[in-house]
């Protein structure tokens, strides 16, 4: 990234004393390095030329998370705060909200991985609301459920530049991806949607449509590992925008019918490169039709692994030699 001078996990040992930004009865032996190290610029004014805080897959600790917010309030000009899998729970989040609705030039917000649940979602979304400029969001595995979900969306309708929103791996449910469709239209340049493995059901695949028709823009979706079947799947299906690139609908039930109706939009589909269609209900009427497909089109990945066109992989390959093809 040339010479920007950036605050990763990989930091020097601190040499300055911390403890002029650390609450007493802190254990300093405690805390990770890449903590200390940003507190120490803190107390030495060199904070202006960082843009971009990495703690990620850091435990920052009882003691870490505890001293958080105060170090971080030297640092509210950042681009990037990455803080996922660091083991931010229920006590922190409302301080760090308070902290968090300074960072009004931040870009990029990856909280994945730490327990945020209701209560969490409740705070975050007073500060999120406040990140206007915030292009990336990641919240994934982050025990949201449909509850945590709409409050989420209460702070997601101001962010107009928001391209980038990751919720893999929650249980947002129908009742979550229903009121993501409500205020869908307030993120017009939301270009990647991710909400695979989200308990949501036939009922909730309408409202996934009802998504993908307000984002015109979108090039990457993933709602594998959702309970669509064969209803649901269409209402998916049917509504893929044409300048879509990555398409991840593995394991949710699809069946030869789905394949056959998105024949047709394949071909209209110029841009995309990637279709993954693992652990489907998809069989040799499905590689028949994909083998006519093919040769029309510039995919470059096709993933049918653990569906039933294992005999039908000569034949795929040929009919497309530049697709990389898993079965």
């Amino acid at each position: 990234m040339g010479n920007c001078k950036c605050c990763h996990t990989h930091l020097n040992e601190p040499t300055l004393n911390s403890k002029a930004i650390i609450s007493d009865g802190i254990n300093l032996d405690t805390m990770s390095p890449s903590l200390l190290k940003l507190a120490e610029l803190a107390i030495s004014h060199q904070t202006d030329s960082i843009t971009l805080i990495d703690l990620r897959n850091k435990d920052l600790g009882e003691d870490g998370s505890a001293v958080l917010d105060t170090i971080l309030m030297s640092y509210t000009h950042i681009s990037s705060l990455l803080l996922s899998a660091t083991n931010l729970g229920p006590e922190n989040w409302t301080n760090f909200s308070k902290t968090l609705s300074n960072f009004f030039k931040l870009i990029t917000l990856d909280l994945s991985h730490n327990n945020i649940g209701s209560y969490g979602a409740e705070k975050l979304a007073g500060a999120i609301e406040k990140l206007m400029r915030l292009e990336t969001l990641i919240l994934d595995n982050a025990q949201l459920e449909g509850s945590g979900m709409i409050l989420i969306c209460g702070g997601l309708v101001n962010l107009r530049n928001l391209k980038v929103l990751s919720l893999r791996e929650n249980k947002i449910g129908d009742l979550g991806v229903r009121m993501l469709s409500n205020i869908i239209n307030h993120l017009p340049k939301l270009i990647y949607l991710d909400i695979h493995h989200n308990q949501i059901s036939i009922s909730g695949s309408y409202y996934i449509g009802k998504c993908i028709e307000s984002l015109p823009f979108l090039q990457v979706l993933k709602a594998g590992n959702n309970f669509l079947m064969k209803e649901g799947g269409n209402n998916v299906v049917s509504k893929l925008p044409f300048g879509i690139r990555e398409i991840s609908l593995e394991n949710v039930g699809l069946e030869d019918s789905h394949i056959i109706l998105l024949a047709p939009l394949l071909v209209s589909l110029k841009n995309l490169e990637v279709l993954v269609l693992d652990h489907n209900f998809l069989g040799p009427k499905s590689a028949q039709v994909l083998c006519e497909v093919l040769p029309k089109i510039k995919m470059k990945h096709l993933s049918l692994i653990g569906c039933n066109v294992s005999e039908y992989r000569k034949a795929l390959s040929f009919a497309s030699s530049s697709t990389e093809i898993l079965l």
